[in-house]
């Protein structure tokens, strides 16, 4: 399954592209879910076909993924997930 988080938006600066990162309160404590035996959550920021960012729960290595509720709220939208 997969579990997408958050919101991730690319920004030009003059020091370059950076890539921004959101959570709602909600995201967070779903998030809680995922963490792992070190204490970590691992959130892969990925691009789309289209080159947008999102972001996905990386679960590599977690126990009972599948009998966890996913994240409410879509990083993207449907037709930007790139597969």
């Amino acid at each position: 399954m997969s579990n997408y988080t958050g919101f991730a938006k690319d920004r030009k600066t003059k020091f370059g592209s950076i890539t921004s990162i959101s959570f709602t309160e909600e995201h967070l404590e779903e998030l809680k879910k995922y963490i792992n035996d070190a204490g970590w959550v691992n959130i892969d920021v990925m691009r789309s076909k289209e080159g947008k960012p999102y972001m996905k729960i990386n679960t590599y290595g977690l126990e009972n993924v599948e009998s966890q509720a996913p994240i409410a709220t879509p990083a993207v939208e449907d037709d930007d997930v790139p597969y």
